[in-house]
This record gives C-alpha cells, sequence and structure tokens, in this order.
C-alpha cells in the first residue's frame, strides 16, 4: 500500500535530475579510512577565527576542497560524455552535491563554483 501525491516544485526538479543521472552519470562509490586527527586539530585552531568571518568551519569544508583538488588533479572524473557526438567534455567548473538530512526529507544542495573561484581557506 502507498499514498500518492504530486510532484511540485523542487521535489519535482529533484525528481527529474535523478531520473537522468541514473542514465548519464557512472555511479561509483568507494569507502576509504584515513586519519584525521591532523585536520580536526587545525580546525579547531581556526575555528574562532572563521566564526569571525561568519563562517562555520566544519570537516565537510576541508572534504569539499580535497574533492576538488582531485578533480583538478584527474580532469576525466569531472568530464561529461557526448554520446551523440562521440565527445569528452572536461568542464572547467566544480558541481559539489552533499546529501543533506531535512523535515522535507533528503536534500542535495549543490555549490557551484567556477574554477579559481572557490576558497575555503582561513585567510
Amino acid at each position: 500500500m502507498w499514498t500518492e501525491y504530486r510532484l511540485r516544485g523542487v521535489r519535482r526538479s529533484i525528481a527529474k535530475a535523478m531520473v537522468k543521472s541514473k542514465y548519464t552519470a557512472p555511479h561509483v562509490t568507494t569507502m576509504d579510512e584515513a586519519d584525521v586527527t591532523d585536520l580536526w586539530a587545525l580546525r579547531s585552531k581556526e575555528k574562532a577565527k572563521a566564526e569571525k568571518r561568519g563562517i562555520k568551519l566544519t570537516i565537510l569544508l576541508f572534504i569539499i576542497k580535497a574533492a576538488i583538488a582531485g578533480l583538478v588533479e584527474h580532469p576525466y572524473l569531472n568530464a561529461t560524455l557526448d554520446d551523440e557526438n562521440e565527445e569528452v567534455h572536461l568542464k572547467k567548473y566544480y558541481n559539489i552535491g552533499v546529501a543533506v538530512d531535512t523535515p522535507e526529507g533528503l536534500m542535495v544542495p549543490v555549490v557551484k563554483k567556477r574554477k579559481g573561484q572557490i576558497d575555503l581557506s582561513i585567510g
């Protein structure tokens, strides 16, 4: 048994994007372990400085920055295939989505930044 409801607004957009992704993007899952003791210490040291600038400094910001560094080093991981024209498009921008649990259900906000415009540093 189920309950039906009409897809509208954000939920409708998410559903369309998920269906498109299923058929156009590679789906990969990997699990790794890392010692983040030094990273946690750096975050703790810089946290107060970040808060003065209105930034909530979380480990996630460092992970996003590391992911972008990996994509810069391995550009084919940030590419799309144009099957019709038999071309690979190496993107010069990075869209990072992070799943967030909300009262309305799982949402995936996407941070869209062009190369050189994302700065997560605490200067």
